[in-house]
């Protein structure tokens, strides 16, 4: 920086000048002037050496690198849960690695360095918010403009309607269409503000997920990787929550493992621990949740607008499954519940919810009864659904669904309720009244 190089100016001038036999104490006040405070003591204290100029540019190159891989090992999560006591403790350590840097001119930009490096997902997300609410307000207006122009329309329609127009009409429908003329004009700007808006809604989001992130193909591969490469301990754990969304999955499995075989050895200390662990890495996973929703959302806002590019596919796709992770380890059946919905709301199914409610109810709902429904096979193949290895898609659906025929109440119809035993008294009195043409719609309020 620039410190940096008023620095290095000030010492060679210095050493300058003790080569020409000037005295140190003169040589100092008349070239440190300019300098920073701890150049000026790092001359003092080498007393006129030779090598004073090296070993200051040795001291600042260990205090860059110090700072560098202090400021490299900060990660968006770094920045969550009780990993934060962590960071600061980095910055401490940092503290001290920088006192010799600590007076320099350059310290202030240091300091606001590393805080925009750790608040850099903050930053990001805060320009993603200002792009999507500029966004949501070209909607809006356009919105309202189109709204305005069917109205418009109905009244030059009504007028063009009559056989002939009055002295006032005529001039009403001149003027109406050139208000329809000058709303095409604003439709068309703001069209061309929300295509470029979309494409910046984009970049911003793909941005900020890339800073938070850094992960464009979220598998359950990768996470199980990680869970196999790393032990159960505090520091392994510590280390698996550094990388991001899959090591915190990781490091749930990791805990959930560590539970079983806790209980299986009838070692309550370490059930205790290991199930304090998921509950904690398990609230990490629901946080990410949400955020990646956030990220899916906006992506949904675009898709609303135009169709995505292959690009923007993918990158909601690899929400798709980071989203999907997240349930598989936190709530499957929430997720296999709302991609039933998503699967019996496919357009062309040959069946009904209701008829596929029906088979389950009567036992007959299996592989075989579904077989002939093409268009269903083919939703359930491309679902999400969520399932064990030694499973299927078609077979989670399939129990989905029965779990929706156990879980259904059936509402009696009048016809039943009205043959209902308990009920028989009431009955008779209806049948009576009905005979004597006396029946009426009081007469079911004045049931008790």
């Amino acid at each position: 920086d620039s410190a940096y190089s008023s620095d290095k100016i000030a010492l060679t001038n210095y050493m300058n000048r003790i080569s020409a036999g000037t005295p140190m104490q003169q040589a100092l006040n008349t070239t440190m002037h300019d300098a920073s405070e701890a150049a000026t003591r790092h001359a003092v204290e080498m007393g006129g050496a030779a090598n004073t100029l090296d070993t200051f540019n040795e001291k600042q190159k260990e205090v860059r690198k110090g700072l560098q891989n202090t400021v490299d090992s900060f990660s968006a999560a770094s920045l969550k849960g009780k990993a934060l006591g962590v960071v600061f403790q980095g910055l401490s350590i940092a503290g001290n690695m920088l006192l010799f840097a600590a007076v320099s001119k350059g310290m202030e930009l240091a300091a606001n360095a590393i805080d925009n490096y750790i608040h850099r997902v903050e930053h990001a997300k805060e320009t993603l918010r200002e792009t999507k609410n500029e966004f949501d307000t070209l909607t809006s207006d356009i919105d309202s403009i189109q709204s305005e122009l069917e109205s418009q329309q109905q009244k030059i329609d009504a007028l063009n309607g009559k056989q002939q127009l009055t002295y006032l009409e005529t001039d009403e429908l001149q003027r109406l269409k050139e208000a329809t003329k000058e709303l095409e004009r604003q439709l068309a700007i703001k069209n061309q503000e929300k295509a470029s808006k979309a494409n910046q809604l984009y970049k911003d989001n793909k941005k900020s997920f890339d800073l938070e992130y850094d992960d464009d193909s979220f598998k359950l591969e990768d996470v199980n990787a990680l869970k196999e490469k790393y032990s159960y301990n505090d520091n392994d754990l510590f280390q698996l929550e550094q990388q991001g969304l899959e090591g915190i999955a990781a490091a749930f499995l990791k805990s959930e493992e560590a539970y079983n075989n806790a209980k299986d050895q009838q070692n309550n200390v370490v059930m205790q621990h290991a199930e304090d662990n998921m509950e904690y890495y398990k609230d990490l996973l629901i946080w990410e949740l949400s955020s990646l929703q956030e990220y899916r959302d906006n992506l949904s806002e675009i898709m609303d607008y135009r169709e995505l590019t292959t690009e923007e596919q993918a990158f909601y796709d690899n929400l798709e499954q980071g989203m999907k992770l997240v349930f598989s380890l936190t709530d499957p059946k929430a997720w296999n519940a709302l991609e039933i919905e998503d699967i019996l709301n496919t357009e062309g199914l040959e069946v009904t919810k209701e008829k596929l409610i029906e088979l389950a109810k009567a036992g007959t709902l299996d592989e075989n009864s579904i077989s002939d429904y093409k268009n269903l096979i083919n939703a359930i193949k491309s679902s999400e659904l969520i399932y064990d290895k030694d499973s299927n898609s078609i077979v989670a659906f399939l129990e989905q669904i029965s779990q929706l025929a156990d879980n259904a109440t059936v509402s009696p119809t009048f016809e039943d309720a009205f043959q209902d035993e308990r009920f028989s008294e009431i009955r008779e009195n209806l049948l009576s009244l009905a005979r004597a043409g006396e029946l009426t719609a009081q007469s079911f309020e004045d049931i008790e």
